[in-house]
């Protein structure tokens, strides 16, 4: 199904253990969503782990807060769509290396900050 759906791609067939037939895939880099209800703690946990897991040197973070109307929230959040579209759009070529990217939104008390 993950072949079928160009999230993994077969790569040529080769003889495994006791003469075996061994297909393997080579990930394709396809971004994908998923609505199953509040899986916070899972994506932090995903994401916490992949980026300690990239070097130090290599990790950008950063954090803001804005004072946003209901309409600009909503602009913000477009903007932020289409540019993950535009870049997940491209695909593997010479000198293109993978990046992984977490964005979280969500209202903050300003007393907070």
């Amino acid at each position: 199904m993950l072949a079928d759906t160009g999230f993994l791609i077969a790569q040529e067939a080769r003889r495994g253990r006791r003469g075996s037939r061994e297909i393997p895939y080579l990930a394709m880099g396809k971004s994908w969503f998923l609505n199953t209800g509040d899986m916070t703690t899972e994506m932090l946990e995903a994401f916490t782990a992949e980026f300690t897991a990239a070097p130090y040197e290599e990790r950008t973070m950063g954090r803001m807060a804005a004072m946003l109307t209901e309409d600009e929230v909503e602009e913000f959040r477009s903007r932020i769509d289409e540019l993950f579209e535009e870049f997940r759009g491209r695909r593997r070529r010479p000198g293109a290396t993978q990046w992984g990217l977490f964005i979280a939104m969500h209202p903050s008390d300003p007393h907070d900050l």
